[in-house]
């Protein structure tokens, strides 16, 4: 979101300068994807599911 907000700010403030190439857009977007896996990959190591004894008394959602 934060890309798309700069690209319009930067579209709107200076209209004559000419557009961005295709290849700047898909470097773009690999750069956000890559920086959201980077932030949230530790997650994957920090949080992890353990099994629930059938007899307690932790409701599930529904």
């Amino acid at each position: 979101m934060m890309f798309v907000a700069v690209d319009r700010y930067m579209a709107i403030s200076s209209p004559l300068v000419p557009k961005k190439s295709k290849r700047y857009y898909i470097k773009a977007v690999f750069a956000v994807w890559v920086s959201a896996l980077t932030i949230n990959l530790p997650w994957l190591y920090v949080f992890q599911l353990e099994p629930v004894d059938p007899g307690s008394n932790i409701q599930g959602f529904s």
